[in-house]
Formats: structure tokens, sequence, C-alpha cells
């Protein structure tokens, strides 16, 4: 008998909560689009050789490979890693 008097009295509380809630999603600042000067040519602009025909920037790309790696693993102090390692090589 209880919750029906509790619904009774929380349930009109419930409409004008709700109502507020998803009048409150409607407000918001009229934003403005800055205005923003952009130079005609950057500091850093690629010279013609390092510009592909279709107007991007290219580079050569370098494989990880030939990267120098080292004894990575002994960073790790880890003697079952050691082990492998060995076995491996």
């Amino acid at each position: 008998m209880r919750a029906p008097v509790m619904a009774r009295r929380v349930a009109p509380l419930l409409a004008p909560l709700l109502a507020a809630l998803l009048l409150s999603a409607c407000a918001a600042p009229e934003l403005k689009q800055p205005q923003i000067e952009v130079p005609a040519a950057f500091k850093e602009a690629p010279d013609a050789a390092q510009t592909a025909a279709d107007g991007t920037r290219w580079k050569a790309g370098k494989p990880a490979e030939a990267q120098p790696r080292g004894q990575w693993w002994l960073a790790f102090d880890d003697a079952a890693l050691n082990r492998l390692i060995e076995q491996a090589g």
C-alpha cells in the first residue's frame, strides 16, 4: 500500500523535472566561425623536387630491418629469455 502513495507523490515532480532536463539540451550559445588569415605560402613549403605529381609531399622510405638493434633482450635481465634467444640464434 505504501508504494502507490509514494508513486502519486513523486509522479507530479517527475514531469517538470524531465521537461527541464530535455529543454536544457536545447540551450546553446550562438557560435560564430572565426576569421583566420591564411598565408599565401609557408616557410616550410616543399620545393619542386620533393613534391609528387599530384601535389603531395613524399620522401623515400627507410626499411626498419636496416636499423641496428643490438642485444635488446639483455635489458630485461632474464635468464629464461637469454636461453630462448640462444636457442633461436
